[in-house]
């Protein structure tokens, strides 16, 4: 697969997609909306044993709703977004907001461990880390229900809500690959997955299984972009990875 971001690397390099985020610095919480030009197909998959999620179920396959219009142990996290575009034609992306109980990064270095998905330089070109620290139980951070990862990839393909069902549930992997431990007791990971529906399919099983890769692969370059974007902020109780060893 071409490893390709669109122009702008983000999630709104689906067409027909926009995002709008507001937050408190104060009380340091936040929310994002991913809106689209016309509703879109959608699907969700929860990971986490601590959703603190509304109506999702209403999402499921076999339920009647199948479209959407909606008008970290180590360092502090925040929002990232990526995108990719396939040889097929098709721009997947993600938006994720990071608050996980798991570490982005190896260990006590800056390296993240979405290093071997990294696109240039997008958060921070350092590659992999040289040495991997013994198997052991990882530093964990918050408390129930303080902690989650979130987001959204969506895509320009033409999907079933069934499909996008399955997008969801691919790109979990990237949440995993990006973030030690993932989906714990204490997070409430999920990720929703969104269809615009403007580019059909050619062949269906192969593209799913493309699209179900590129959406991990975005997924996990977005996590490892917000905790590589993350700014200092009054009243921060973590560090944030550019004032590592400051």
């Amino acid at each position: 697969m071409s490893h390709q971001p669109g122009p702008r690397n983000l999630i709104t390099d689906v067409v027909g997609l926009c995002v709008g985020h507001a937050q408190d610095a104060r009380i340091k919480t936040g929310v994002t909306a991913l809106i689209g030009d016309a509703p879109f197909t959608a699907g969700v998959h929860v990971m986490g044993g601590a959703p603190g999620t509304r109506e999702t179920d209403l999402l499921a396959p076999d339920r009647r709703v199948e479209e959407v219009d909606a008008k970290t142990s180590t360092f502090k996290g925040g929002l990232g977004s990526t995108s990719l575009i396939l040889p097929s034609g098709h721009t997947v992306g993600a938006i994720m907001a990071v608050n996980a109980i798991g570490s982005a990064t190896v260990g006590d270095t800056g390296h993240f461990w979405a290093a071997p998905f990294e696109i240039g330089d997008e958060f921070g070109g350092l590659g992999p880390a040289p040495a991997y620290p013994p198997p052991g139980t990882p530093a964990l951070k918050g408390a129930a229900g303080r902690n989650t990862t979130i987001g959204i990839v969506a895509t320009d393909a033409t999907l079933t809500q069934a499909q996008c069902t399955r997008l969801a549930i691919a790109a979990h992997d990237g949440l995993a690959r990006a973030l030690l431990p993932a989906h714990t007791p204490l997070d409430g990971d999920l990720i929703f997955a969104a269809a615009t529906g403007a580019l059909a399919l050619q062949n269906p099983v192969v593209d799913t299984t493309l699209l179900g890769h590129a959406a991990a692969i975005c997924v996990s370059r977005a996590i490892a972009r917000a905790v590589f974007a993350a700014k200092p902020a009054p009243n921060d109780t973590i560090p944030c990875w550019s004032s590592r060893g400051v």
